[in-house]
């Protein structure tokens, strides 16, 4: 999908900034990091016990959306402008233009319609011959939320998986308290803005970050005394995101990068999602009841070979708390703390956008017959993991084990809308 060139970006670099190539850089994108390029110390593929059939017989799905155009393309042109009124003499901004165009921000690129698409086709090899082939709506349920690049990542995967004329489901807003529960929670938007505006400007502060935009400033060559702002900072990396995933090209916003200022840049946005949908919060654990009660529910219905499963097309948004939820993550897993430098703390924390929640990032459990017995095999990003809450550290989990570790989730879904822990008092 790219051309991968193994040069430095930036080869004039001023003293002191280590450079880095563009391979390196594109599998450390933060959210923007193409799925093909995540960093993944996988252990194989294991057999499922042998009381076990040895395919699944259904599936369950969450997947966050492919790669996509920026929210706002003219955003990035500004961006350009802003940096050369402080002074950089570059002469790339002067000329610069987001190089996806006019576009609407709500649909994938053609990357992402390939990650949806390879998934899909990867996901059908695992599950046999015939589940995806034979396709009848009533037996397996295909879900997006009502944002256009979900309902298209939906439709990219089954045309991969060799899906005919799929019935999928765009979920209205106002009723989406499964995948897009954070649009409707006026209290949590509260309390969790304020945490992030806190930690973040607490890390602003630091030497660590200092020196990044330290080196970030010498890049764009400013006139001594004259420093770029934070937005300016963090939205530089966004725009060398798009620079190296739309058109390869490592010559503009690249340039401005190192590997500190990219760390630190990745950290910035893992301190936000940690917060905002990460275990740092029950509330973020508590919005994933909905879900956890259509998961459960849609394998229930799975008794007997029937009903074979439900797919979820979403956001990062939506995949972070589940990864929370089941135990992949907890709140010592972002590497905070004093101490570390940025390539130390890199290496150091579990919590990292690059490999969870890259473009087209997914959760998958596929259910196995084990006579009488259902057992859950849990893949993230396509990796057996072992570590889900309630499964004793195996990988095949016994599905009453895991439906014990979320009961109080499932109670809550079934007591009271969440629309009540939502209002502002």
């Amino acid at each position: 999908m790219f051309i991968l060139l193994a040069v430095a970006v930036g080869l004039l670099l001023p003293s002191g900034v280590k450079s880095i190539d563009t391979e390196w850089l594109l599998s450390n994108l933060g959210t923007k990091t193409p799925y093909d390029q995540r960093k993944w110390d996988a252990d194989g593929d294991s057999d499922p016990p042998k009381a076990c059939l040895s395919t699944p017989s259904h599936i369950e799905v969450l997947a966050r959306h492919g790669a996509r155009h920026t929210g706002k393309p003219s955003s990035m042109d500004d961006l350009a402008t802003a940096l050369t009124a402080l002074g950089s003499p570059l002469p790339w901004l002067d000329d610069y233009k987001y190089s996806g165009g006019e576009v609407d921000a709500n649909m994938l690129l053609p990357l992402g319609v390939s990650e949806h698409a390879s998934l899909g086709s990867r996901v059908k090899d695992r599950m046999g011959v015939g589940f995806f082939e034979e396709y009848n709506p009533n037996l397996l349920r295909f879900n997006s939320t009502s944002i256009a690049r979900a309902g298209q990542s939906a439709t990219s995967f089954l045309q991969g998986a060799g899906v005919q004329s799929p019935f999928v489901v765009m979920v209205p807003v106002e009723e989406d308290w499964g995948m897009r529960f954070y649009d409707s929670c006026d209290a949590w938007d509260l309390q969790t803005n304020a945490a992030v505006d806190e930690v973040v400007n607490t890390y602003v502060a630091t030497n660590e970050f200092q020196s990044a935009l330290k080196q970030f400033n010498s890049l764009l060559k400013l006139p001594s005394g004259i420093k770029a702002s934070f937005s300016q900072f963090t939205s530089s990396f966004e725009a060398c995101a798009y620079d190296l995933i739309l058109s390869d090209d490592d010559s503009k916003f690249c340039s401005l990068m190192s590997e500190e200022i990219v760390q630190v840049n990745q950290y910035i946005t893992d301190l936000k999602k940690f917060y905002q949908y990460g275990p740092a919060f029950e509330t973020s654990r508590n919005f994933t009841a909905h879900l956890f009660k259509d998961l459960v529910e849609s394998i229930e219905m799975g008794e007997g070979g029937g009903f074979k499963g439900t797919l979820r097309f979403a956001h990062a948004e939506t995949v972070i708390p589940i990864l929370s939820a089941i135990g992949v993550f907890d709140a010592d897993m972002l590497g905070e703390g004093g101490g570390l430098s940025p390539e130390k703390r890199d290496e150091e924390r579990v919590f990292k956008s690059q490999k969870f929640f890259p473009f087209a990032a997914n959760v998958v459990i596929e259910v196995y017959e084990c006579d009488g017995d259902k057992r859950l095999k849990f893949l993230v990003n396509e990796n057996e993991i072992s570590s889900v809450r309630g499964c004793g550290g195996e990988v095949y989990c016994r599905f009453g084990d895991f439906k014990a570790s979320v009961k109080d989730l499932l109670e809550l879904a079934d007591e009271f809308s969440l629309l009540e822990i939502c209002k502002v008092v």
